[in-house]
């Protein structure tokens, strides 16, 4: 079975036939001659901090279990985006199974946390008002060689997947959350809308799936989906 990063991270060739007009050189192009279709949207300030990149993944994952907390406590607790424990505890544990070895939670620092709390408190307050419909990492089951995946959120129609770098959208994110829309097909649901969020730098972009489809890989998405479910029975 192929894992999500694999498929996304060595099987160019099969990418160059499922998206052909999605790379790294004329991305920034299309989203910008595209505008209408990808609708790009800057919600807040990019956020100043201190700590260093290297230690990015590790404070969105803390971001990210303190924002699924609140939501899953949403109705019992105020909503703070303030991380506890266990969410450091959560994202330690994460990290070293992607990474291998071990990270020492004494050096997660007072700025990490205060950089993890404010993401989440922006992810709590970017989803203001939809917080009953949020689904956390609904499992989708794989197909075919694709192994099952868990994407970030779910709500009603729409597939999101949240970031946490610095950087602008990477073609990576674009076929990570095309993945995850073809595996919701496959389990049955109803996905219209396909969206990026990264609430360290306050950007999202939104696109309709047919959209998508018409603009990266030139064809409907029926016919799409078709390249995929054949390469990877």
């Amino acid at each position: 079975m192929f894992s999500e990063k694999y498929v996304i991270r060595k099987l160019q060739f099969y990418w160059s036939r499922w998206l052909p007009e999605l790379d790294r050189l004329s991305l920034s192009g299309k989203l910008k001659s595209h505008s209408k279709q990808i609708v790009q949207s800057c919600w807040a300030d990019a956020m100043i901090t201190s700590t260093p990149p290297v230690f990015n993944d590790l404070i969105g994952e803390m971001a990210f279990n303190g924002f699924a907390r609140s939501i899953h406590n949403a109705k019992t607790e105020l909503l703070t985006g303030k991380i506890i424990h266990e969410d450091i505890v959560q994202a330690i544990q994460k990290m070293a199974l992607i990474r291998g070895g071990e990270i020492d939670k004494n050096a997660v620092t007072t700025a990490m946390l205060d950089d993890a709390s404010q993401m989440s408190s922006r992810l709590l307050d970017f989803f203001r008002g939809v917080y009953k419909e949020v689904e956390i990492n609904p499992r989708l089951r794989g197909f075919g060689r694709l192994a099952s995946c868990y994407p970030d959120v779910i709500v009603n129609h729409r597939l999101i997947e949240l970031k946490s770098s610095r950087y602008r959208f990477k073609v990576e994110d674009f076929k990570q959350v095309f993945l995850y829309y073809f595996l919701a097909v496959h389990n049955g649901r109803a996905i219209n809308q396909l969206e990026l969020v990264n609430p360290r730098r306050g950007e999202s972009i939104v696109m309709s799936v047919d959209d998508f489809c018409m603009i990266f890989a030139k064809e409907s998405c029926s016919r799409t989906m078709s390249r995929l479910e054949a390469d990877l029975m």
